[in-house]
C-alpha cells in the first residue's frame, strides 16, 4: 500500500485533512498514543485501540486541545493544539506546491 492510501486510511474518520495531521502532529510530539487521541477528536472508536484509552465520556468528538487536556493533563493544551494546527496547515500548504 502507498503512503497516499495509507493517509487516507488513517484519516477516514476525519472531517478534514487538516484535523487529521493535526492530531498526527500532537500525538508523535505529545508521545500519545494516536488511536487513543483520534478517538477523543473524532468521537470514532478506533477498532484497534488500548483499553487504556479514556474515550470520550459521551460519545461526541472534542476538540483537540481538550482531548489533549484528558489525555496529558500536564501539556499546555492550548499551545499544543495550536502549534499541531499550524504545522498542518504548513505541511498541507508545502504538499501542495
Amino acid at each position: 500500500m502507498d503512503n497516499d492510501a495509507n493517509l487516507q486510511a488513517i484519516c477516514s474518520d476525519f472531517k478534514s485533512l487538516s484535523g487529521c495531521i493535526s492530531t498526527l502532529r500532537a500525538s508523535r510530539k505529545l508521545k500519545i498514543d494516536f488511536s487513543c487521541l483520534k478517538w477523543d477528536v473524532t468521537g470514532t472508536k478506533p477498532v484497534k485501540v488500548s483499553d487504556s484509552c479514556p474515550g470520550p465520556s459521551d460519545g461526541k468528538a472534542m476538540s483537540l486541545q481538550r482531548a489533549i487536556a484528558v489525555l496529558k493533563p500536564d501539556a499546555d493544551a492550548r499551545v499544543e493544539a495550536t502549534n499541531a494546527s499550524n504545522t498542518a496547515q504548513n505541511d498541507i500548504k508545502d504538499a501542495n506546491s
